[in-house]
C-alpha cells in the first residue's frame, strides 16, 4: 500500500461517500509511478473523496492504478484529513462560499490576501464591490454565507462537518447545541453523537449518517439504542401505543440499523433499566414495548378518574381527550401539566373505563386510534 499527500483542487464526480477529485500532489511517497513528483496534478478517487472540501490537505494510503479509460490515478482505502495548511488551500476553501467560483476567489485573494478571513468577519473594514465582479448585492450573499458557515466554529471544525457531509443547516444546527452545551462538536460526533437527535429537525437518520461518516461503529452501544428509540416512535407515530419485543428488535436491527437482533435486545433491555422504555408482558406471555411518554400518559388519564364518582377534575378531561386524538406532542405537555396527577397513577378508580371510553381512547397494541 502507497501513502501520500495531497490537496484537493476540485471534484470530478461525487456520490455519497464516494468520489473522483483532482488533488495537488505534496508528498508522492515512496516509489511514486514514474513521472510523478510534488507538484503534479493527480487524479484520487474512492475513500470518503466526496466529503472532503477543495483545499483540504489530506494524507491518503491505497494503491496506484492505470485505467484504460480514465488514466492514471490514485486508489483511496484509508484518507485522513489535515485540515487547510496552506493559503493557497485557503483560497480555493473559498470557492465554498454562496456567490464565488475559481475566478472569484483568485480575484479576492489577490485582493486582500491573508487578511480577507479577518475581512469577511468584519474584523477590518473593507469594500469588497472593489473586487471586480462583486456588486453590492453579490457581497452580501457573499459575506452572508460565510458567516453561516462560520456559525459552524472555527476553519477546523467547519472542515470536519464539512467532510462528514454536514449540510450547511446541519452545521448552524450542530453549532447551536455546541455553543449551548459548552461542547466541542468534533467530540461530540465522535464520542456521543446521538445526544444530536434531541435537537428539532435533525434526528436519528440525519444524525446517523454523520456519525458514521465521523467513525462510529455500527454496532456502537450508543447508536443502538438511539436507532431503536427512533423505531419505536415511528412505530407509535403509526398509531401504535405498544410494541411487541420480537418485532421491534427485528425491525430495527434489519430496516434501520443493518446489526444483529441480539444487539438491539441488548439495548432495549438497557432503556428499559433507563426507563426510557416500560416491557409488559400480556396474559398469553407476549412482552410488550411501550414509550415511557405513553405509559406517563395513561398514568394521567388514571389519575383524571380519581375525582367525585369518578369523574374527571377540572382541566384532565380536556388533557385526555387531546392525548385520545394525537398521541404525539399531547403527551409531552400532558404530562408537564400532570405531575400532582401522577402520585395518584397507582390508584385504581370507579369510572376508569368509562372515562377513558368517553374520551376516545384505545388500548391499541399494534393498532390503529
Amino acid at each position: 500500500m502507497s501513502s501520500i499527500k495531497a490537496t484537493i483542487k476540485s471534484h470530478k464526480a461525487t456520490k455519497d461517500s464516494w468520489g473522483v477529485a483532482w488533488a495537488d500532489l505534496e508528498d508522492p511517497g515512496a516509489d511514486p509511478p514514474s513521472g510523478v513528483g510534488a507538484g503534479s496534478d493527480v487524479q484520487v478517487v474512492g475513500g470518503q473523496i466526496a466529503l472532503a472540501a477543495p483545499g483540504e490537505t489530506l494524507q491518503l494510503e491505497g494503491e496506484w492504478e492505470h485505467s484504460a479509460r480514465w488514466g492514471l490515478r490514485f486508489q483511496v482505502q484509508v484518507q485522513i484529513s489535515q485540515g487547510v495548511t496552506s493559503p493557497e488551500g485557503l483560497r480555493r476553501w473559498l470557492e465554498r462560499l454562496d456567490g464565488v467560483g475559481p475566478k472569484l476567489a483568485e480575484a479576492l485573494w489577490k485582493a486582500h490576501g491573508e487578511g480577507l478571513v479577518a475581512v469577511l468577519k468584519g474584523e477590518v473594514e473593507a469594500d469588497l464591490t472593489l473586487v471586480s465582479g462583486i456588486g453590492a448585492d453579490r457581497e452580501k450573499l457573499i459575506r452572508e454565507s460565510f458567516l453561516e458557515l462560520e456559525a459552524g466554529g472555527d476553519l477546523e471544525t467547519i472542515q470536519f462537518l464539512e467532510r462528514i457531509g454536514a449540510s450547511r443547516w446541519e452545521q448552524g444546527k450542530i453549532a447551536g447545541f455546541c455553543k449551548a452545551g459548552k461542547l466541542d462538536a468534533r467530540h461530540l460526533l465522535e464520542t456521543a453523537p446521538y445526544k444530536l437527535t434531541t435537537v428539532k429537525g435533525l434526528g436519528f437518520l440525519r444524525v446517523d449518517k454523520l456519525a458514521r461518516h465521523a467513525g462510529v461503529s455500527r454496532e456502537a452501544p450508543g447508536r443502538i439504542e438511539a436507532g431503536t428509540r427512533h423505531m419505536l416512535g415511528d412505530l407509535v407515530q403509526a398509531g401504535s401505543t405498544a410494541i411487541r419485543l420480537g418485532r421491534l428488535a427485528r425491525q430495527a436491527a434489519g430496516d434501520l440499523l443493518g446489526v444483529d437482533s441480539t444487539l438491539v435486545m441488548d439495548a432495549i433491555r438497557r432503556l428499559e433499566a433507563s426507563g426510557d422504555v416500560v416491557i409488559e408482558r400480556d396474559d398469553q406471555g407476549v412482552s410488550w414495548v411501550h414509550p415511557r411518554e405513553l405509559i406517563e400518559a395513561e398514568r394521567v388519564i388514571f389519575a383524571a378518574a380519581v375525582g367525585a364518582e369518578g369523574r374527571a377534575p377540572g382541566g384532565y378531561r380536556e388533557v385526555a381527550q387531546e392525548l385520545a386524538r394525537d398521541p404525539g406532542e399531547a403527551v409531552a405537555e400532558a404530562v408537564m401539566d400532570a405531575n400532582t396527577a401522577l402520585q395518584l397513577a397507582q390508584e385504581s378508580a370507579p369510572g376508569v373505563t368509562e372515562l377513558m371510553g368517553d374520551c376516545g381512547w384505545q388500548d391499541s397494541k399494534e393498532g390503529s386510534w
